[in-house]
């Protein structure tokens, strides 16, 4: 909740706000298997109307070895289930994030950003919904959410109090099952 600069993007963006000069961040991780995350964030000041920042986060979850449950199975001996077929799930997001110092106090920040998961390689599928009943349906989810966050010198030593709200929008859909997006809040206090 109190990050600064380019990073603020990922966790406050009122932190922005602070930016004094062009800033690049950016991560990358393998995780265990071969899943991997990515990161990259951009922030600039833009004068007197505050500052701007870009991010650009994704996750590949690796390769899965696709199985069904319905017969006949290839390699049933071996390796029942298994269709001998593989999948990539992954996720992206990309964010826009505007932050403006309001008085030399406080200061907030606002992010817009696009998110997309996709659980199959971004297909159409045929799947059972119910005893019997098949239908086509995609094995993906996108949509647009939201950031806000404040800061807050209170002027008694060095202390200052953040917070934000994050995710915030819309349910998304996966085949037939509509479900809200992870809204965090946040919020914290620091001193030097």
């Amino acid at each position: 909740v109190w990050a600064s600069g380019a990073d603020a993007v990922f966790w406050n963006p009122s932190g922005l706000a602070l930016v004094q000069n062009q800033e690049l961040s950016s991560t990358f991780v393998k995780w265990i298997f071969d899943t991997r995350q990515g990161a990259l964030s951009y922030a600039t000041p833009i004068g007197n109307l505050g500052a701007i920042g870009l991010q650009i986060q994704y996750v590949d979850f690796g390769e899965f070895d696709e199985a069904v449950a319905t017969r006949p199975y290839i390699n049933q001996e071996v390796n029942p289930g298994l269709t001998g077929n593989t999948f990539h799930p992954f996720s992206y997001l990309v964010g826009l994030t505007y932050a403006r110092s309001l008085t030399d106090k406080f200061s907030t920040g606002l992010t817009v950003k696009y998110a997309h998961e996709s659980l199959y390689n971004g297909q159409m599928v045929l799947a059972q919904v119910s005893q019997g009943s098949f239908e086509e349906v995609k094995t993906w989810a996108s949509g647009v959410i939201f950031d806000f966050g404040i800061r807050y010198n209170t002027g008694f030593r060095s202390i200052q109090i953040g917070a934000s709200v994050q995710n915030f929008g819309p349910n998304v859909t996966y085949a037939i099952q509509s479900s809200p997006v992870p809204l965090l809040f946040r919020w914290g206090v620091a001193a030097d």
